[in-house]
């Protein structure tokens, strides 16, 4: 603003500054005009699932002329300058939350400072951008059918899948591998032992955790993923996070002593005279429930191979052996004792229907066998009303007998072809080590006092 001196008793007259035309040389003026930009950032933005590209071009801002960008939008960034805060939109929890490139931003859930937020996600090569779409569920459907493992394997494996997939969409913001980072796996286990995530148990965690891991197995070597992810270094980042932890899942509960007494259970219950179709159904069901738990004393049998049984297998309960189907697709041959047929013949002859299966619901609603949750509601029921652990259950059965069978003098090669095992490591892991009252026996029959080896010691020293 330039003020003109006037003479004495004139009044100052104001005009208004001759501002310079736009991209002349204003260095010696009183205002200069904006500076072209040496180093001009490409104009990109965010892509589809945070892909970076090309966009069209975002004119400079130039005062208030038509070129003037909307209030409230800002330039994006392209990853090399000024940092701005990153991660899943909404703010959520967990070690990718949102805050500034490389500064560690605090986490309610840890009560302590978390991991460093994440670089942004570079350009994906041409021949893998249609991954983008593809999700962690997409990919379980195809690894579970191209893998064709056993039904109650490939249940169990998309379980664990689907909890990964709760996982990334808790965690990192979206259910896709392209959130997936090195500590990806490490992170899962602490999320599902941590009360505040899922709180499995140690087993079951392990369990889950050894489904993704042979799900990102085959996923690297299909050569399908689309960040530079190691599974390698995932595995290395979960072994230090678990550390010696991982063997808490191989602690086994000990069997309570009083199975035998489900058995007792159902043998006293009284049956009612099927004077209705209610009272028909009762004692239908009381009946089946005797020849389930009489079948699980006697053949050891888990609760998935008790529930395929058939009628012709057991030939209408006159059979003492049958070869079943067992875990993993392996043959085996399973025992009936006397107990077990009668149970079975009873329960037979009071059905008139002709159903293949050996044990079917009585509830007028399903025709082909019972579930594996019939099973456990019917020890459950039974351990509830007697008073026992309440950790007992179907498989209960199968380690007391194993336990038993040991105690008994059985030889553990015997011991794991009743069982099915594949191999006899994980009969001696499993039940070898509570074999108390063998071993008892045996340090008595065995064992030499101090006295009597020093004694000897002499005796040979004299000779």
């Amino acid at each position: 603003m330039v003020i003109k001196s006037c003479g004495r008793g004139e009044k100052k007259k104001r005009t208004p500054p001759t501002l310079p035309k736009r991209g002349t040389n204003v260095k010696n003026t009183e205002k200069p005009t904006r500076r072209r930009q040496r180093h001009r950032r490409p104009n990109v933005v965010p892509g589809e699932n945070g892909n970076i590209g090309p966009v069209g071009r975002i004119p400079p801002r130039l005062g208030n002329g038509p070129h003037r960008r909307p209030p409230g939008s800002r330039r994006p960034w392209d990853g090399h300058r000024h940092p701005k805060p990153v991660g899943p939109p909404g703010g959520r929890r967990g070690r990718h939350r949102g805050g500034v490139l490389g500064e560690r931003v605090p986490d309610p859930d840890r009560g302590r400072l978390s991991d460093p937020a994440p670089p942004p996600r570079c350009a994906l090569p041409p021949c893998m951008r249609g991954m983008r779409a593809m999700d962690i569920s997409t990919l379980t459907d195809r690894f579970l059918e191209e893998t064709a493992y056993p039904p109650n394997t490939a249940s169990t494996y998309r379980r664990g899948l689907e909890s990964f997939t709760l996982f990334a969409e808790e965690i990192y913001g979206e259910p896709s591998l392209t959130v997936l980072d090195d500590g990806c796996l490490a992170d899962f286990w602490r999320w599902m032992v941590s009360p505040r995530g899922r709180g499995y148990s140690p087993r079951t965690a392990s369990t889950y955790l050894a489904a993704v891991r042979r799900f990102l197995q085959w996923i690297d070597a299909k050569g399908e993923f689309p960040l530079p992810f190691s599974p390698i270094r995932a595995l290395h980042r979960l072994k230090i996070r678990r550390g010696k932890r991982r063997g808490e899942g191989d602690i086994r509960r000990p069997v309570d002593e009083r199975i035998p007494l489900v058995v007792v259970y159902y043998d006293a219950l009284p049956l009612p005279s099927p004077t209705s179709s209610r009272d028909a159904r009762k004692r239908l069901q009381i009946l089946r429930n005797r020849a389930v738990v009489h079948t699980l004393y006697s053949t050891a049998a888990r609760a998935g191979e008790l529930i395929t049984l058939t009628r012709e297998q057991v030939r209408e309960g006159r059979a003492a052996e049958a070869e079943i189907m067992g875990k993993g697709g392996f043959r085996r041959v399973i025992f009936f004792d006397e107990e077990a047929r009668r149970a079975i013949r009873a329960y037979l002859a009071a059905r008139q229907d002709d159903n293949p299966w050996l044990f079917i619901p009585h509830n007028g609603r399903k025709r082909g066998h019972i579930a594996r949750s019939t099973v456990w509601a019917i020890v459950k029921h039974a351990a509830r009303s007697l008073g026992l652990d309440p950790n007992t259950s179907p498989h209960s059965f199968r380690h007391y007998r194993a336990i038993q069978l040991l105690n008994e003098g059985m030889p553990l090669e015997s011991v794991q072809a009743f069982l099915g095992h594949r191999q006899i490591g994980t009969t001696r892991t499993v039940y070898a080590p509570t074999m108390l009252s063998t071993l008892r026996e045996q340090l008595k029959q065995c064992a030499v006092p101090a006295g009597e080896a020093a004694a000897r010691l002499s005796l040979e020293a004299v000779k």
